[in-house]
């Protein structure tokens, strides 16, 4: 009995073993064996019986990926790095004109970064392989934020009260102030408007690096532009309320004065860049990351532009040249340009919806460096000869400040991103 049993445990054994080694049965009659390179397709057993996930396209690359061809919408809300300036606005209650280090004097805006809030945007990309293995490929992609608008008004009442004014450092005196209104001498108000507009497009060819069941891995190459503009708006009008001296003369009461600043400030990036994108695959879900980093130069614009009017009663207004941070010192067109970085980073979570469609949300990060921004170009030393509503109007022209000067400075965006990608 013993002698039997140890039979059939050897045979248990070396049967099994024995099949193993045997090369694999002729196919049926009628059937060919499989072409060679075949990719074999591999099912995920989580998915099994879902008619919608059971379609897998590569068997080494995650289902989703399979697909020759791309396009991806995003919806972006993304914040703006702010806007750097000198102090712009400032009120003393305490019987002073509101210069900088006078006794009661407060910075209203300045002397640090304008805000300018959260913006709306999209982003959009669509790309092919190209290639019968589907390892290379193209792409084009780009994104538009719309304008980011910030208006802040500083204005009295008819009769002047509070008092507002500009902390301005006179040539010939130092520190002092150009007043926007002040009691019982002065009403009027100052809007100051902030406006920045932010957009770029890309085109990458697109490696295949490596790819398995549950990591999927692009290289990108290619070229980048990017385009800036931002504008700073002053706009102070003022009513004259007993007789005042200014414009070289002395102004009767009831006297409307208005001046104007702009400044606005263009960058263009031109360059090429790099990057890589990883997702890692877990069923129905997905982890994604991005980096890039653009490399070239960013060409830069600033405008400055100022123009004053006057109206005494029952005349016809007067305008001339100049406001009180724009004169005939600086304004102009002035360019410029030089080497600048741009690199983005991102991160996204995803869920297939279905084997071609992925819900996507995620945050993003882009830098730049070496741009011109309006802030950072005003100068706020000025020869009161070069200001046409001041009452030395015109007695010396030197020196020649406020000087335009193209100021650098890095700039940011960053936000959330929410969107769907396609894959056909």
């Amino acid at each position: 009995m013993r002698r039997i049993l140890r039979w059939a445990l050897c045979f248990a054994v070396i049967a099994p073993a024995a099949a193993f080694g045997q090369p694999p049965a002729p196919p049926p009659a009628g059937l060919s064996p499989p072409p060679p390179g075949t990719v074999y397709r591999t099912v995920y057993p989580e998915y099994a019986g879902d008619p919608d996930f059971d379609e897998i396209l590569i068997g080494n690359r995650p289902r989703f990926f399979g697909r020759p061809a791309w396009f991806d919408l995003d919806f972006l809300i993304w914040s703006l790095r702010p806007m750097q300036t000198p102090a712009l606005v400032a009120r003393n209650d305490s019987g002073g004109i509101g210069a900088l280090g006078e006794p009661g004097t407060r910075v209203l805006l300045g002397n640090s970064d304008l805000y300018p809030g959260t913006v709306g945007g999209i982003r959009a990309r669509i790309g092919a392989w190209i290639d019968d293995q589907d390892r290379f490929g193209f792409e084009i992609g780009g994104f538009a934020l719309g304008e980011a608008l910030r208006r802040r008004f500083y204005g009295s009442d008819p009769f002047g009260y509070p008092q507002y004014s500009r902390p301005i450092d006179w040539t010939n005196s130092g520190e002092g102030a150009f007043l926007v209104s002040s009691p019982n001498f002065l009403s009027g108000g100052l809007e100051i408007d902030t406006a920045t507009r932010f957009g770029g497009v890309e085109a990458n060819a697109v490696w295949l690096g490596y790819s398995s069941e549950r990591v999927h891995a692009e290289l990108l190459a290619g070229f980048r532009f990017l385009s800036l503009e931002e504008d700073l708006l002053f706009e102070q009008r003022m009513r004259t309320l007993a007789p005042t001296a200014a414009f070289g003369t002395v102004l009767p009461a009831n006297t409307a004065i208005s001046l104007f600043d702009s400044f606005s400030t263009k960058n263009r990036f031109y360059g090429g860049q790099i990057g890589t994108r990883i997702d890692w695959v877990f069923g129905r879900f997905s982890v994604g990351l991005l980096g890039k980093l653009g490399i070239g130069g960013t060409q830069q614009q600033l405008a400055i532009d100022g123009s004053s009017a006057v109206q005494p009663p029952g005349t016809a207004p007067s305008f001339l040249q100049g406001g009180l941070l724009a004169t005939s010192s600086n304004i102009g067109r002035y360019e410029g340009s030089s080497f600048s970085l741009v690199p983005e980073f991102g991160v996204n979570l995803g869920l297939e919806l279905s084997p071609r469609l992925r819900l996507k949300v995620g945050y993003s990060l882009l830098y730049w460096t070496n741009v011109v921004r309006p802030g950072q170009q005003v100068d706020r030393t000025v020869n009161p000869s070069l200001v046409p509503a001041s009452q030395s109007y015109g007695a010396s022209s030197d020196p020649q400040r406020p000087y335009p000067s193209l100021r650098r400075t890095d700039f940011w965006a960053e936000g959330l991103n929410l969107g769907l990608e396609f894959r056909f």
